[in-house]
């Protein structure tokens, strides 16, 4: 299996796409130091164990389910010279050109780190229409006629509209889990927090 799909883009192209460069025109001493910060946040979360690379064949690197010699041969070199390049600022375009990160990790990451995923990569949903047709849905139901509403206090004014919007998640996606519609961005923006 070789990466070369949409869904695996390697460090180094990531990195300087998410940065509006192009992975061509730039070689090993012209990175920009935005690029640099973000080689260097990518790197750490591999080393958290947030986010794991891959060889061009697929191969996982520092996986636990390698065998003592790969990691020890093949592996510890590896990870050596990305501690280099994360301390001493040696990055090498064949070392980061020739490991590879899955999209889907770069967006959990993304929002575990509170960083605006690559624009190449955004999520499928459009999360401002969304938010804004969820806000329109709740306006237009049904007014307050027995006045419960305006009896509550502010504290459960935000909880029944939590509940609302949770309730509107669900209906939108019912494969969401409880976790995924607590950090959903619309819940977060307009929810209980």
């Amino acid at each position: 299996m070789f990466l070369n799909g949409t869904d695996f883009r390697s460090i180094w192209a990531l990195a300087l796409l998410w940065k509006g460069y192009s992975p061509e025109s730039v070689g090993n001493g012209a990175l920009p130091e935005e690029v640099q910060d973000l080689i260097q946040r990518i790197i750490a979360g591999h080393f958290r164990g947030d986010l794991h690379l891959r060889k061009r064949s697929g191969f996982l690197v520092d996986a636990k389910e390698n065998s003592f010699l790969v990691n020890l041969f093949v592996n510890l070199p590896l990870l050596f010279k990305l501690r280099r390049c994360q301390i001493q600022d040696e990055f090498k375009k064949e070392l980061l050109n020739n490991l590879y990160v899955q999209r889907g990790e770069i967006l959990t990451w993304c929002q575990k780190e509170f960083l605006a995923p690559p624009p190449f990569w955004e999520p499928e949903t459009d999360n401002a229409n969304q938010s804004l047709s969820i806000t329109q849905n709740l306006a237009e139901e049904e007014t307050d006629k027995d006045g419960w509403y305006e009896n509550l206090t502010d504290r459960r004014k935000q909880i029944v509209s939590s509940l609302e919007i949770a309730k509107r998640l669900w209906n939108e996606n019912p494969k969401q889990t409880y976790e995924e519609v607590l950090k959903h961005p619309v819940m977060i923006r307009y929810g209980y927090s």
